[in-house]
């Protein structure tokens, strides 16, 4: 697998980060359908999933920090 997909000089598009924004699509397209089945609006989906998003890439780099600490010393916002 490459690092990055597209290097335009000043944007490069990471495969890491493309396939997880592309993940995080790909189920909220799957949810809308089946919530909107089950009598839950589309809208209530989309407010879930951004809170979802947001939790676990804050929570994803809260445990890389929590886990490598020795690398961090003082600089945990970096």
């Amino acid at each position: 697998m490459h690092r990055t997909l597209v290097d335009l000089g000043v944007v490069k598009i990471h495969s890491y980060g493309f396939f997880l924004a592309l993940s995080f699509l790909v189920g909220i397209l799957v949810a809308r359908p089946r919530a909107e089945r089950r009598g839950i609006p589309g809208e209530r989906v989309d407010d879930v999933a951004l809170v979802v998003i947001v939790a676990s890439i804050l929570g994803a780099r809260a445990m890389y920090v929590l886990t490598h600490l020795d690398q961090f010393h003082g600089r945990f916002f970096d």
